[in-house]
């Protein structure tokens, strides 16, 4: 027998693990910023789901096909009507010969409107080149003309061809 008492042990542990409290110091805002992410997420995702119906409300449509019959998208008001070809031809000038198309884009409608609009230049019922316009925030009974331009050579187009500028689609959206 030793001459010394006992030493006792080391005193039990009172209260939680270091462990247990990192886990709950470190998951419980963990676990509370991914609900606060996700409830954010969705309703950004609700926002923009319900901008785009929105938008949708104001997308009209309107094309031609080969048979010259219209195809209307959207609330069924003619946007190829807002549009028709001003011009459309060879002219010859100091550099060579050019050829010269016009698109006169009218809003006849009661909303301020953009406009896109897509046709093609036929060289004797072929088409050689594409026409594209674009203006935007085109208030009612506003005009703007779009002019194409281009070297009759480039498109190998001579005087005696038959040109012909088609509108194809045209795509008006609101604000």
């Amino acid at each position: 027998m030793s001459a010394y008492p006992p030493v006792p042990g080391p005193a039990p542990k009172q209260g939680m693990s270091t462990g247990k409290k990192i886990a709950l110091g470190c998951g419980i805002p963990a676990v509370f910023g991914l609900v606060v992410v996700g409830g954010c997420t969705a309703l950004v995702g609700k926002a923009a789901s319900d901008a785009s119906k929105d938008l949708d409300k104001n997308f009209n449509s309107e094309s031609v096909d080969q048979n010259g019959a219209k195809k209307t998208e959207g609330d069924g008001a003619s946007a190829l009507s807002d549009v028709k070809v001003a011009s459309c031809g060879v002219e010859e000038n100091q550099f060579g010969d050019l050829v010269k198309a016009s698109i006169e884009i009218t809003n006849h409608t009661k909303t301020r409107y953009s406009y896109i609009v897509e046709g093609e230049l036929l060289l004797n019922d072929k088409k050689i080149s594409d026409l594209n316009g674009f203006t935007q925030n085109l208030a009612t009974g506003q005009v703007v003309t779009e002019e194409f331009t281009g070297h009759a050579s480039d498109l190998h187009v001579k005087s005696s061809d038959r040109l012909t500028c088609k509108v194809i689609k045209v795509t008006r959206s609101g604000y």
